[in-house]
């Protein structure tokens, strides 16, 4: 048996009183502001969530760490860069008998690769890769800031499910001194749930560029002491 548990996520914005009077001032800090917050908030748990506290649980604490080790893949690229070792994890989402979705990248880790240049200068764009970069193996590259540079995310994001128990709402009140500053808080929350069942777990493969590199590189080899 699992189970989940649903965690508030919240966000609050400071306005004078006097804002209060003006309610499309009002109704553009909530939309503009606390909403986008909330989104983002919600966009960063989902992916990198501890489960602890008011924390989601997310996809990265779920996902394996990539391994190849067993596999062909271990040291079987010639020169392996960036878009090899997502070509691999995709292979690794596949092999568990899951079709990979989305490639999650921080924008860092995108510019490089769309940058990476051979020996002589000329850009590198491999033959499973589209003209522009946004698809690794039929598989859409995505950019988030939730992914820390240097890492990636690959798999079948259908098999994270996502419920929202209670939708934003918005509150209005005093906080600490906020009466005696002429201010009032605007607070906004949300209630959501976050899982991947246990027989989907496979379906994603989380890890670092430099590691992933290092495992399916054919230079990378082990030192014996004789």
């Amino acid at each position: 048996e699992e189970s989940a548990d649903v965690k508030k996520i919240t966000a609050y914005v400071k306005v004078s009183k006097e804002a209060l009077d003006d309610l499309d001032f009002l109704r553009s800090e909530i939309n503009t502001d606390l909403r986008q917050e909330i989104e983002m908030k919600l966009d960063e748990q989902i992916a990198e969530g501890s489960g602890a506290g008011q924390n989601l649980k997310g996809i990265k604490t779920y996902a394996p760490a990539f391994a190849v080790a067993g596999t062909s893949l271990a040291s079987a690229v010639d020169n392996a860069n960036r878009l090899d070792a997502l070509r691999a994890a995709v292979a690794l989402v596949r092999r568990n008998k899951f079709r990979a979705n989305y490639i999650a990248i921080n924008p860092v880790d995108a510019a490089l690769m769309d940058m990476d240049k051979g020996t002589d200068g000329h850009y590198i764009l491999p033959p499973f890769v589209t003209a522009d970069g946004t698809r690794v193996a039929g598989t859409t590259v995505i950019e988030s800031f939730s992914i820390d540079e240097g890492e990636f995310l690959v798999g079948d994001f259908t098999k994270a499910n996502l419920r929202i128990r209670e939708e934003i709402n918005i509150n209005l009140g005093y906080e600490n001194d906020d009466f005696t500053k002429n201010m009032v808080t605007i607070l906004a929350e949300m209630r959501a749930v976050h899982y991947i069942k246990k027989h989907h777990v496979k379906a994603f493969v989380k890890g670092t560029f430099a590691a992933a590199i290092a495992a399916i590189d054919s230079a990378t080899t082990t030192t014996t002491t004789v």
